[in-house]
């Protein structure tokens, strides 16, 4: 039942994002993630499947980031794979104000290499 209530949590977090709640439900995602919780990588990629099927570019750098370290943790979402290349792409080539960190642009390299992509 816990997966089934998890699911339902994360499916009013996509609508709250619809309505442009992005930085709350980015902060909700990062604590779930890192928080006592421990979700199933599953779960997480089920999250980020439906995350990416709703935004498009252009990506804030806060969004970005948030979105990768959430794909470090779990995986890329097969699922979504015309969006996630969007999105991987849009990143990578984006010019950032801050600038991505290292760690998460060395993240979408490595994502960018899975995709096959070329950069």
């Amino acid at each position: 039942k816990a997966p089934e209530l998890q699911q339902e949590i994360l499916g009013i977090a996509i609508v709250l994002l619809r309505n442009g709640h992005v930085e709350e439900v980015m902060t909700f995602a990062d604590q779930w993630v890192n928080g006592k919780a421990h979700p199933d990588p599953s779960l997480v990629r089920y999250f980020l499947t439906k995350l990416l099927r709703i935004t498009e570019p252009p990506y804030s750098q806060y969004f970005a980031s948030a979105v990768i370290r959430l794909m470090s943790l779990a995986g890329e979402p097969v699922d979504a794979r015309e969006h996630l290349v969007e999105f991987v792409e849009s990143s990578l080539y984006a010019e950032y104000n801050p600038p991505l960190s290292k760690e998460d642009r060395s993240e979408l390299v490595k994502i960018s290499r899975k995709l096959h992509l070329s950069h």
